[in-house]
């Protein structure tokens, strides 16, 4: 099979079917297929894309490479070469994530139009570790500026014990997995993002983590000697 050619005027069958899409449209347009569709998770960590990118399926060369573009454009996104594809993604992208600082070597950016939209429909979701190394904040939170501070320094934390890959050996307590009831933690078999947060609030005295245990202090105290920036004390 000849490999597609981004720069070329051929149509990426391959991937258009892997997504699971098939010809569509009526009339003139019978037979018509996309020209896009959702950018493989692969490639949004390895280009660190936000969540809603999409990958383009026609070469540059082909017939109707500008009616794609064009509306890609009238639905608020802009098409971008990044490495050896190009990608569709959202216009909040050209500010080049807006970084506003960094904690612990994170940075920090303005949420994208996907993550605004979940923002406003989870108002108590403070902010996130995005899956693209960053910190964003909530700003349809209530929070004031210092608890908007503990929030981001507590998503770095989650960031770097993602990054290190870090699998805490420590049981929950009962009382701790009540306050995750109705949120993704509680729905996840893996343990480990739920781990994650109650490290992190340990280690920034957030009083949501519950009473910790000694294993859990033990795995807290060994992240603040990996991360010589946390100068609090964890809380017993």
């Amino acid at each position: 099979m000849t490999p597609f050619d981004p720069e070329g005027s051929d149509y990426d069958y391959y991937t258009a079917r892997s997504a699971g899409m098939g010809p569509t449209g009526t009339g003139e347009n019978a037979g018509h297929w996309g020209s896009v569709t959702m950018a493989p998770k692969a490639l949004k960590v390895k280009y660190k894309l936000p969540e809603e990118s999409y990958i383009l399926l026609k070469g540059k060369n082909h017939p109707t490479w500008d009616l794609a573009v064009k509306g890609e454009e009238e639905r608020g996104f802009e098409v971008k070469k990044i490495g050896n594809r190009y990608f569709s993604v959202p216009k909040e992208q050209q500010e080049e994530q807006e970084v506003s600082g960094n904690i612990l070597g994170f940075p920090m950016r303005k949420p994208y139009q996907s993550e605004l939209d979940f923002f406003k429909k989870r108002k108590e979701v403070a902010g996130m570790a995005t899956e693209d190394d960053a910190i964003i904040l909530n700003p349809f939170s209530d929070l004031d500026d210092q608890q908007k501070g503990a929030v981001a320094k507590n998503e770095a934390i989650r960031l770097w014990l993602r990054k290190n890959n870090v699998q805490p050996k420590f049981n929950v307590t009962p009382e701790q997995y009540k306050t995750f009831l109705g949120t993704e933690y509680a729905n996840s078999k893996d343990q480990t993002p739920m781990q994650h947060t109650i490290l992190a609030r340990i280690l920034t005295g957030d009083r949501s983590a519950g009473k910790p245990t000694e294993m859990q202090m033990q795995w807290a105290n060994w992240v603040k000697e990996q991360i010589p920036e946390l100068n609090e004390q964890p809380t017993e």
